[in-house]
């Protein structure tokens, strides 16, 4: 569940730097035809990065690893009196993913309500030719629209003086397969309900269209007499989500672009500036899955790959059994080592209540948890290394490296609790 919330966070972080990109460098510019490329391809893009993982390798070096008994006495809570009601506590990650699937049911509904009305329309629609175009004319008193390929008007323009004009313009939504566009954004807008920027995002998919219509149709007719047919149409129109419509409702940008002029100086540096920005996005919202390598030259072995964690089974039955367990995996980080870098490490896990881990983190917001032996890591150089403190980082990534691969915990005692681990890395 957080993992879901964390993608969706990601995902609305580049929805939202795309939307400014396209406002800040492409929003004036009259090339239509690219600004519809990256409009719904950044839109798509937005999904995809925080989906790309990337390899890293740690490289770990071989080791002596001993257990000490904690030298401070192990703090245990005491288990709650017993009872026959089980209550199970719901956290902040739970209460969003219910709000966000509740809003996302709502806005499918929304959709495909509006998917329905226009499907109606066009089934009680009867076919007819008109200045050569095939369009589909409903009995029922709405404006001109594109659903799909279809194009729809009711029968209250069939005399309209300038429906040769309605036509043109559906036609270009038609021919262009415009319609697509828009249920894609809708779509993913969906999946984005929450996020403001998603929906300005795709408002401008819709508008982009519109203007990319305009623009075609302008270069065969008068653009004031254009200008009054669109205003003609202002009044008594249909808005159901998926409508392409001539009267869309953003008309005065439509009629500032239509009067702008193509200003294209530095359109090829601000199409340049994308590159450090997905760039910076793909750095930024990537995975990163980590591939441990083994150094062996202590014994010749040269360098080879080993799991990130070995599992002796499926589950821990026994404390035994986790130290058993992180006396085989622990290693000493191969930079650290060579560094002559030491230092103690700790680190405390929380367990679920099936004993799993929910986090390890480096600090304990409770007073209560369950001390696990002290380990030293003791890591060997061929030669003499002045040793010192620092990378903590690393040596904490170790810890945390091993104590996430950690199988189930079936022990009655430790779910549901905290574990303390301390790791001492030494050079010799």
């Amino acid at each position: 569940m957080e993992n879901l919330l964390y993608y969706l966070l990601k995902v609305a972080i580049a929805t939202s730097v795309f939307s400014l990109t396209y406002h800040l460098l492409f929003r004036k510019s009259r090339d239509f035809v690219f600004n519809r490329f990256y409009l719904l391809g950044s839109f798509l893009l937005s999904f995809a990065l925080p989906l790309i993982s990337f390899k890293t390798s740690s490289f770990l070096g071989q080791v002596n690893v001993y257990f000490l008994d904690s030298s401070g006495s192990a703090r245990v809570s005491e288990p709650a009196a017993s009872s026959t009601l089980e209550v199970t506590s719901v956290g902040l990650p739970e209460i969003l993913f219910v709000l966000y699937f509740l809003g996302l049911i709502y806005h499918l509904v929304k959709m495909f309500n509006g998917y329905r009305v226009a499907a109606s329309i066009g089934r009680s629609s009867r076919q007819e030719v008109l200045d050569g175009v095939r369009v589909y004319v409903s009995d029922d008193n709405i404006r001109a629209f594109t659903f799909f390929d279809r194009i729809v008007i009711g029968r209250n323009i069939l005399n309209h003086p300038s429906i040769s004009m309605v036509l043109s313009h559906e036609s270009v939504h038609s021919r262009e397969r415009h319609f697509y566009d828009i249920i894609i954004a809708e779509l993913l807008l969906i999946l984005q309900w929450f996020n403001p920027f998603a929906r300005l995002h795709a408002q401008s998919i819709r508008n982009n269209l519109e203007f990319r219509a305009d623009d075609l149709v302008t270069r065969h007719v008068d653009t004031e007499e254009y200008l009054l047919t669109m205003l003609s149409m202002v009044s008594n129109r249909i808005k159901p989500p998926l409508f392409t419509e001539l009267n869309s409702s953003n008309l005065k940008k439509r009629v500032i672009m239509m009067k702008s002029k193509s200003y294209n100086k530095f359109a090829n540096m601000a199409r340049l500036a994308l590159i450090p920005v997905i760039g910076l996005l793909l750095v930024s919202l990537s995975g990163k899955e980590n591939v441990v390598v083994l150094d062996n030259i202590e014994n010749g072995a040269g360098i080879q790959k080993v799991d990130s964690g070995k599992r002796f089974q499926d589950t821990f039955k026994s404390q035994e059994e986790i130290v058993r367990f992180i006396s085989y995996n622990i290693k000493y980080p191969l930079e650290a080592r060579k560094s002559g870098h030491i230092g103690t490490v700790v680190l405390y896990a929380k367990i679920n209540e099936d004993g799993s881990i929910k986090e390890v983190l480096e600090r304990n917001s409770d007073d209560d948890f369950v001390d696990i032996k002290e380990v030293v890591i003791v890591g060997y150089q061929n030669k003499p290394t002045t040793t010192k403190y620092g990378s903590r980082e690393i040596l904490a990534a170790e810890g945390r490296r091993v104590i996430e691969s950690f199988p189930k915990i079936e022990i009655a005692e430790l779910n549901g609790q905290t574990l303390k681990f301390r790791f001492k890395f030494l050079i010799r």
